[in-house]
């Protein structure tokens, strides 16, 4: 008997070589029904009703996002392709998107850029937080809440008034959960990310007055409970805002001189320190293309057992969220400029672009 050599190089370069299934320059479905078994063995069987329903509102979605984020003012997506009633049935999409001559078929090339979409929408719609959304939010934010308090005088602070640990707050930010379509950009934008790698869905960001009372946020969390440093994510850690090795410094030199001493006089040595041993400084970079260098701060990402309450029983899952903590003055520079959030924003909306769109414009993906 022959033994078949037909190796089809997209398969072995998304399945064991790391090349990512959204940088596939085209599909290879020569019919309705090997598209249509596709389409199941992805999790969506289109004999069933509700499955073929949870595939167009997937389909819509990725229309929406591409027209609202993606696309620039002068493109379209062509009619054929724009809506339910044009292309009919789900399938055709792929089979579009499968045609030989990929390279001078505007419809092959929208098809695939629509399906790069859809396959980023359909694995953040399946992800717990959108089956879980009030509960989670509910186990993380609830208890940092309660330790959140104003004052007599309007002011926010961390802590009770009794409290020796008590910190002063400029701002206390909650990110009640990461929009779909920031999500979706966000896994377009890198090749390395998916859905289940987005570990900054929500968070929480603490404002403080000085450098010092930042560092003071976290000795806070930890005595009080509010996170468990086991569960720290430590290849998502981060911290731009002042190097670890000199504040530790800083803080023992005080320790040994054993006599009182105020937090102003611990950060007056830390801008002194910053400026003439800033070639000692060791901070904690994570590299992300769409951050800029001037934007400081200290990041990292913890893990939350939560515990739901459904009609089978109770099921547990650890879910990640962020921290970020800053003093004001850096706060503040982080809005301006290029490192502010919305042209982080602006430059992760091109590298999604240009990842999705990129073939329509220029010469298609080498090496596959």
């Amino acid at each position: 008997m022959a033994v078949n050599l037909i190796f089809p190089k997209q398969l072995m370069k998304t399945v064991i070589g790391g090349f990512s299934t959204i940088d596939v320059p085209a599909l290879d479905f020569r019919s309705l029904e090997e598209a249509g078994q596709f389409v199941k063995v992805y999790g969506y069987d289109l004999a069933l009703t509700d499955e073929v329903e949870a595939v167009w509102r997937i389909f819509s979605d990725a229309i929406e996002i591409m027209q609202k984020y993606i696309l620039e003012k002068d493109e379209k997506i062509p009619e054929v392709l724009s809506s339910r009633e044009k292309l009919q049935d789900i399938r055709r999409l792929l089979l579009y998107a499968s045609t030989r001559d990929h390279a001078s078929n505007t419809v092959q090339l929208w098809s695939c850029a629509i399906l790069r979409v859809m396959h980023c929408v359909g694995h953040v719609e399946n992800d717990l937080f959108f089956n879980y959304t009030s509960e989670i939010q509910d186990q993380i934010f609830k208890p940092i809440q309660a330790h959140i308090v104003s004052t007599d005088k309007g002011e926010l602070v961390l802590g009770s008034k009794d409290d020796p640990d008590l910190i002063h707050l400029e701002r206390f930010e909650m990110k009640a959960f990461k929009e779909k379509h920031s999500m979706v950009i966000k896994t377009l934008s890198k090749p390395e990310t998916v859905a289940i790698d987005i570990f900054d869905k929500m968070g929480v960001r603490f404002v403080t007055k000085s450098v010092f009372d930042a560092f003071r946020v976290i000795r806070y969390l930890r005595v009080h409970n509010l996170i468990c440093f086991a569960n720290v994510m430590p290849n998502q850690s981060k911290n731009t805002l002042f190097p670890t090795n000199l504040f530790l410094e800083t803080v023992d030199s005080f320790i040994e001189q054993k006599k009182p001493f105020e937090a102003d006089d611990i950060e007056d040595k830390l801008k002194q320190l910053i400026q003439s041993d800033s070639h000692r400084a060791q901070y904690k970079e994570k590299f992300n293309p769409f951050s800029d260098s001037d934007h400081k701060v200290i990041k990292f990402i913890c893990r939350h057992l939560m515990k739901i309450k459904t009609a089978n029983g109770l099921i547990r899952f650890f879910y990640p969220y962020e921290i970020q903590i800053m003093d004001y003055q850096t706060y503040i520079g982080n809005l301006a400029g290029t490192a502010s959030h919305g042209e982080y924003k602006r430059r992760q909306r091109k590298a999604a672009h240009d990842r999705v769109l990129g073939e329509i414009y220029f010469s298609p993906r080498q090496g596959i």
